[in-house]
């Protein structure tokens, strides 16, 4: 994790972050420091089928949902199936769940702004709703990452 000092990228000390909840609101507030083009649109997403919650959902530039999920440590074995869990749930989702989703979190975090005009300043143009959510991402959030889960795609 880093911080922003002015203009610069400063590493920061895990130890000034007691719990995973702490790192939710620095995210929240600042979603730019996970380095992609992001609009968070729920926290804590409850997931009924799975009786279990989303740390953060989001949409990235293409209109793609992006399922966040934030460990204080080290990112272990299973989570990376949890997270595939939490996205094969998210596929099913249609637009007007999200929308509910968005309009419940920019509610209880003032953001003045509606799911369909929110998604608009966001994409810089009219968009095609049925373009929201056809491929789903997953960023896994930790200050380090179990051999097992980096090893998920390099060939090894």
């Amino acid at each position: 994790m880093w911080r922003i000092e002015g203009r610069d990228l400063k590493p920061l000390d895990e130890g000034s972050i007691r719990s995973e909840s702490d790192l939710e609101d620095l995210i929240s507030r600042r979603p730019e420091i996970l380095r992609e083009d992001l609009m968070i649109i729920g926290r804590q997403v409850e997931v009924e089928e799975l009786k279990d919650k989303i740390d953060f959902l989001a949409v990235d530039s293409n209109l793609n949902t992006v399922v966040i999920e934030i460990k204080k440590g080290q990112v272990k074995g299973g989570v990376d199936i949890q997270c595939l869990k939490y996205a094969s749930y998210v596929s099913n989702w249609n637009f007007d769940q999200l929308k509910e989703i968005a309009e419940s979190y920019f509610r209880d975090n003032k953001i003045g702004k509606t799911f369909v005009n929110a998604l608009q300043e966001f994409a810089g143009e009219e968009i095609d709703y049925e373009d929201v959510n056809r491929r789903q991402r997953i960023i896994l959030v930790g200050t380090d990452f179990d051999p097992r889960i980096m090893s998920v795609g390099s060939g090894s």
